[in-house]
């Protein structure tokens, strides 16, 4: 948060530990977790007319509520973060699915991307710029 909040563009260290001499693979899932949820709580909430719901309001009674309102069904899936690897679920839902702790979760995550994961090719004129820098530093 404190990253965010002073708009630095680089946050070192992630998923280092032992002062950078180890790093964890499930380490750095969670700490992705944390940062995307991080953006989404800086993005802010935005104000226009479909979040303010001032029709959803009206229509609203006293004792009624907002829940099974068209805009609430309409907006709700993209008005919350929803995270990939922190567990929700309640105790005993969790307990019967396993009992997955965050370190298996993040485990299982860390494998997912490394398996499916393919980094495009760099084009010829990135490769030749960086034979470039590397001619220059590297003797021979």
């Amino acid at each position: 948060m404190c990253a965010f909040l002073s708009r630095c563009t680089l946050n070192h260290g992630v998923a280092y530990m032992e002062y950078g001499s180890t790093s964890s693979m499930e380490m750095l899932v969670i700490a992705d977790e944390i940062i995307s949820m991080t953006r989404r709580f800086m993005s802010g909430v935005p104000v226009n007319k479909d979040t303010l719901a001032l029709e959803a309001i009206a229509r609203t009674r006293p004792g009624s509520g907002f829940l099974a309102d068209e805009s609430t069904l309409r907006n709700f899936r993209t008005s919350q973060w929803t995270p990939r690897v922190i567990d929700r679920k309640r105790y005993d839902i969790w307990e019967t699915a396993g009992k997955k702790d965050m370190l298996e979760r993040a485990n299982q995550r860390a494998r997912e991307i490394l398996s499916k994961h393919r980094m495009p090719p760099l084009s010829e004129e990135v490769e030749e710029g960086i034979k470039e820098v590397l001619s220059k530093r590297i003797p021979g």
